[in-house]
């Protein structure tokens, strides 16, 4: 992690002075910004709070700069890095996840303006130019942007959260109960169903199952399957990736081996189960898992907001970062699987996959067709 340093105690024109020293996950000082902060302390009747306030907005900037990569795997730098990035990066970061004021968003957009205009000066890196992006700040620190964004980002759970938290607290005593309810969730983080999708009857028939996951299948590949909602929700086709078919095998031909027609998640008397069961089954895990876990207050205030839904919330995500790590377009790709049509949806999902993996030109680019989008309307 990149940090900065106080110095004390340099003797410079007959008196001292202090600086920053921005230091590598070595410690070992980043010549760029070091020098440029020595430059500021030096100047006559540049104020310490100044210094150490470029010196923390510096710092915050070259840790994300430092974990960020391009769609075409190619790592960003402070020389390389282009101005789309960096408006990514101050909307993104500064507005976006932390949710600041426009004021901040101001403060570091000054900090990064005089550091590159120093650097250009001086020859070690081109011009870049930083406009002060008022319009895209203001949009994005409205209330709507900002409670759907820390929505996300209080909710989501990584593949291994999902597996520590949620799955492995299923406690049922029967094995056909206990791999039904783990398999009822998996559906909801793997392929994004609904609560009440797991109880439809037209939904992983276990005669349909048969015709193509036989028993003795030596290798699961990929399959497209159709999933249908209720009332008005559209069938949509879903990708089924092979960990989750692999579940599905095994529950199919094991413990649902009697189950002979009807949908797979039923009960063991092959009764179609209620539309809340995937909520109920979430609601025991997180249970189970909250009776044990020592959490922080805020830890604690995220998983009240936690529902089967939420899973639905992971899906769409981990999908967006699937489709753009593939080349494809999670505009396209994305309302299919997910069944919905509002393209606000899903540019939550872009945006908040932008900022999950620091895909800073991402960021910048949905914050311009935001301010065209209001301009028009």
């Amino acid at each position: 992690m990149i940090k900065k340093k106080l110095v004390e105690g340099l003797e410079f024109a007959g008196g001292e002075c202090e600086t920053y020293v921005i230091l590598d996950d070595n410690g070992l000082p980043i010549f760029i910004p070091t020098q440029w902060l020595l430059s500021l302390a030096t100047m006559k009747g540049s104020p310490k709070t100044t210094l150490r306030t470029y010196a923390s907005r510096i710092t915050s900037f070259l840790n994300i700069v430092e974990k960020s990569i391009r769609a075409d795997k190619s790592k960003v730098t402070l020389s390389n890095i282009t101005d789309e990035e960096i408006q990514g990066f101050l909307l993104g970061h500064v507005i976006g996840t932390n949710q600041s004021k426009v004021s901040t968003y101001k403060n570091y957009h000054a900090a990064l303006v005089e550091l590159y205009r120093w650097a250009n000066n001086t020859g070690l890196v081109e011009h870049k130019d930083i406009p002060l992006n008022l319009v895209g700040a203001r949009n994005l620190s409205s209330t709507d942007a900002q409670s759907n964004l820390q929505l996300l980002q209080t909710t989501y759970l990584t593949e291994k959260e999902f597996i520590d938290t949620i799955l492995s607290n299923v406690q049922e005593e029967k094995s056909f109960e206990q791999e039904r309810d783990e398999l009822v969730l998996c559906l909801g983080y793997y392929a994004g169903f609904r609560t009440h999708e797991n109880g439809n009857k037209k939904n992983l028939r276990v005669e349909e199952l048969r015709e193509w996951l036989h028993k003795d299948i030596k290798a699961i590949s990929a399959k497209h399957l159709v999933i249908y909602g209720k009332g008005s929700e559209k069938p949509r086709t879903i990708p089924f990736i092979p960990k989750l078919l692999e579940r599905i095998h095994k529950f199919l031909w094991g413990a649902a081996k009697d189950i002979k027609t009807g949908p797979l998640i039923c009960s063991m008397g092959g009764k179609i189960l209620a539309p809340e069961h995937g909520t109920r089954v979430f609601n025991a895990a997180k249970k189970g898992y909250l009776a044990y876990a020592s959490l922080e207050k805020d830890d604690s205030s995220a998983w009240m907001k936690r529902t089967y839904h939420v899973l639905r919330k992971c899906y769409a995500t981990n999908a967006t970062t699937q489709l753009i790590s593939d080349g494809l377009s999670p505009w396209v790709w994305l309302p299919q699987w997910m069944g919905h049509e509002d393209p606000e949806i899903t540019r939550d999902y872009v945006f908040f996959d932008a900022v999950l993996n620091n895909r800073l030109e991402v960021i910048e680019s949905l914050s311009l067709s935001e301010q065209v989008s209001r301009h028009h309307d």
